[in-house]
This record gives C-alpha cells, sequence and structure tokens, in this order.
C-alpha cells in the first residue's frame, strides 16, 4: 500500500510540474514572422526553422514548419535537458533573419520571440555616423599604427544586399601605402597582405539599424613631412583624429585643433571635422615629422587602445574586448614590417 502511494505521488508531481529536462508546462515557443518595411505586415507560408543550442556550444534539436495566414508559427513539446538557447531562423529574400530565447524563459510560460525581417535593396543611402582615426607612433622607427572605427548606420527600412557588379554592400578605402591590413570587426574581406590594397569590404548583409567597423593597418615611416589623405566612402557626420604627439604639427581644411590630450602617460594631438559629403577626403598635412629615435620601441597598439577608448567612452567596450586580437596581429605585422622597412619607405616616397 505504501509503494502504491508513493508511485500515486510521483505520478501526481509529474503531472503537476512536468519531468524533469521539461521547458515549461507546455514546451511552447511561439511567435510572428513580420515584414518592417513600410509598416509592419505578417509574412505567410514562411519557413521557420527552431534549433536547440546546448550549453556546450553544440546543437541539439532542429525542427521546421510554416507560418500560417497571419504569419505566426508554433514549435510544442520542447524539451529543455541540456539546451540553453533556442534560435530561431527565416530566409526572407535570400536573406537570414534569426531571434533567440533562452530556454530558462520558457520555464514557467509559453516562450515568445517574433522574427523581424525587411525587403532587400542594393542601396539604401549607407552613412557613417562618427568615425575615428587614431594613429599611433613606434619611437624607433617612427613607423605609423593606424586604427580606424566607424560607426555605421542604414538609416532606410530595406536589409542592403551586395551589389551585382561587385558582391559588396560595404567599402571602407586605406591610406594610400597602408601594410597588414587587419579586419576587427563588421567587415569580411582581409586583404592579402604580400599585395597592395586599396580597402576593405563586407559581402554581408546590412539590415536598417546601426553597426561598428573596426580595422587598422601600419604604414612606413612617411618622412618628415607628408599628407594623411583618406577618401570617405559615405557622409560622415563627424569625424576624430588623435595623433601621438612627437613634436610635430598637423591641421587640415574642416578640421579644429581641440586641446591635447594624455591617455596612458602619452600626449595626443587631437582634431575633429563635421559634416563631410560621400567621396570627400580628410586631408591633414604632417610637418617637422622627427626622425627615427635610437631608442627601442613600445606596444604602440595599447597606446592605441587607450585613445579609442578615450574618444569613445563607454560605446568601446566591443572594441576593447576585441583588442587582444587586434594586439597580436599588429604585433606579428609589426615584426614583418620592421624587416621590410627600408623597401616599404622608398615605395613610398615614389607614389
Amino acid at each position: 500500500m505504501l509503494r502504491i502511494s508513493l508511485l500515486f505521488a510521483a505520478i501526481l508531481v509529474l503531472t503537476l510540474f512536468g519531468a524533469p529536462g521539461v521547458v515549461g508546462a507546455e514546451g511552447v515557443l511561439e511567435g510572428t514572422v513580420v515584414n518592417k518595411t513600410g509598416g509592419e505586415a505578417p509574412v505567410n507560408g514562411q519557413e521557420v526553422e527552431l534549433t536547440a543550442l546546448k550549453e556546450d556550444g553544440s546543437t541539439g534539436l532542429t525542427l521546421v514548419t510554416r507560418t500560417d495566414d497571419g504569419g505566426n508559427f508554433r514549435f510544442a513539446d520542447l524539451t529543455g535537458g541540456d539546451t540553453s538557447t533556442y534560435v530561431l531562423s527565416t530566409r526572407f529574400q535570400d536573406v537570414e533573419y534569426q531571434a533567440s530565447v533562452k530556454s530558462s524563459e520558457l520555464a514557467e510560460s509559453r516562450g515568445k520571440a517574433d522574427i523581424v525581417v525587411y525587403d532587400s535593396a542594393d542601396e539604401v543611402g549607407i552613412q557613417v555616423e562618427l568615425a575615428h582615426l587614431v594613429v599611433e607612433v613606434d619611437p624607433a622607427t617612427r613607423d605609423l599604427t593606424v586604427l580606424e572605427v566607424a560607426i555605421v548606420e542604414n538609416p532606410s527600412d530595406r536589409t542592403l544586399v551586395p551589389k551585382a557588379w561587385n558582391g559588396q554592400t560595404l567599402w571602407f578605402p586605406l591610406l594610400r601605402g597602408a601594410l597588414h591590413p587587419q579586419v576587427t570587426e563588421g567587415l569580411d574581406q582581409v586583404a592579402d597582405p604580400n599585395k597592395d590594397v586599396d580597402g576593405l569590404g563586407y559581402t554581408g548583409p546590412v539590415p536598417p539599424g546601426k553597426r561598428q567597423v573596426v580595422y587598422s593597418y601600419m604604414l612606413a615611416n612617411p618622412g618628415s613631412s607628408f599628407n594623411i589623405a583618406k577618401q570617405l566612402a559615405y557622409p560622415t557626420g563627424k569625424v576624430n583624429v588623435l595623433m601621438a604627439d612627437v613634436g610635430q604639427g598637423i591641421s587640415g581644411p574642416k578640421f579644429f585643433s581641440q586641446s591635447p590630450v594624455t591617455i596612458k602617460d602619452r600626449n595626443y594631438l587631437f582634431l575633429t571635422g563635421e559634416s563631410f559629403e560621400a567621396g570627400q577626403s580628410v586631408d591633414l598635412a604632417v610637418s617637422n615629422f622627427p626622425s627615427p629615435s635610437s631608442s627601442p620601441g613600445s606596444g604602440s597598439m595599447d597606446q592605441v587602445r587607450w585613445a579609442v577608448l578615450a574618444v569613445m567612452g563607454a560605446g568601446a567596450l566591443a572594441l576593447l574586448l576585441a583588442y587582444p586580437r587586434v594586439r597580436s596581429s599588429r604585433q606579428a605585422a609589426s615584426r614583418r614590417g620592421r624587416t621590410v622597412h627600408q623597401r616599404h619607405t622608398t615605395l613610398l616616397n615614389q607614389r
């Protein structure tokens, strides 16, 4: 009799609370596929895939359904187990869109996650809200390490897709003579380090909203006087320029000198410019640039990181997290760059 009572109690617990590992009493995840181009229209007949991501990063359960006439989808009988996140995805006009729900969010109720999609277009009026050009100087060789950060915005209600003639959605020109370009965030076309390159691109879709682009490169010692001339591919609201102060002068049209800043015991010249049109150039003249010193060089990317953090504030957190990848690649590039320093300087002087 006691055994029967215990069995009945166990069944009652399972009935009320569900078996261990079950995601919620109902184990349901539902939502709507909504097209936000020109409003908010449900998308019917759209295939939606659910993938369970386990705590160890591997994938588990995969289910597929289609939206009904109201754009709604529903996945039932979901069991938690070692699943940490459910990822919902759909492909609309050749672009994949996703939404995700943590399994813990389904523990007490039905999960809800809408998937927002947009019409595609190969021109949406991309613009740069804010750009940073940070130049560090190696004390020994006077080579330059340049880090560029751009806050890119798609202001439209359409997703930018690659153009048919070049397969790209974004393009950022580099300074002439750029060596060892390295993408940290927001782009996917890394140049061949053994060849001259005039820019870096991106081939993926760019949905409405903002994204951060970060990349870096080196310039061989450009001599005592030189120009920094960088073409802007997109309308740019504001450009900040920070250059390590080694006794040089720097100025340019549309730029205004700000008070120098001190970052980690190093001084930086600080200039700002506003309202640049697409195709316009950032033109800066550098004068009285000193010759290489006999003292050994230091880890210049440390200074670049702190300089960017100083001008970006809390928004630079993503860059700070990405910094170790930049630093390791830049250190390797620096070692390669010094071995060919003399040859690159000659090439630069011929351009």
